[in-house]
């Protein structure tokens, strides 16, 4: 843990609840940069292999769509250390990612149809059909310009005859 107590104008380096270092600023900041940069050192290859197997088996276990959602699953890394090694560029990790949100919206979309529910119909419509049908179904048609296209509409209202009237 870092701690910078600004009173002092000084870091101090804790492991667990014990001090490690003491650094002032005034003096020593490139000393505390270089310890710094000795204790985070590079996952090896075979460790990094198997935090990304580990966290696989996650994200398929707990249908994970999203990277920042993989931590509240696995603690055998933390954020940080995910960053730097970069296994937010690994491609499998990506695919799993990319594979439980694609079945999740197929599953909702499937859900959606088969309602009742009306709005749910059309939410799903919306999300299924293409640009002509999805313009069909707005009311404000837009050319491509973004010009709206005026259309005069006449509404005749008809009088509805009362009873007395149909009687005759």
């Amino acid at each position: 843990m870092l701690q910078v107590c600004f009173k002092h104008f000084k870091y101090k380096c804790f492991v667990g609840r014990e001090e490690q270092h003491t650094f002032h600023t005034s003096s020593n900041v490139d000393a505390f940069i270089d310890y710094e940069k000795q204790r985070y050192k590079k996952m090896t290859k075979a460790k990094k292999k198997r935090v990304e197997k580990e966290i696989l088996e996650v994200i398929e276990e707990y249908k994970i769509t999203r990277i920042t959602h993989i931590f509240a699953y696995y603690g055998g890394i933390s954020r940080p250390t995910f960053y730097a090694e970069e296994l937010d560029k690994s491609d499998t990790i990506k695919e799993a990612l990319e594979k439980n949100r694609l079945k999740a919206c197929s599953f909702l979309h499937n859900k959606w149809i088969q309602s009742d529910n009306p709005t749910l119909q059309i939410a799903a419509f919306k999300l299924l059909c293409d640009d002509d049908e999805r313009q069909k179904l707005t009311q404000n048609d837009v050319t491509t310009k973004g010009e709206k296209i005026q259309q005069n509409i006449q509404i005749e209202v008809i009088k509805k005859r009362d009873d007395k009237d149909t009687d005759q």
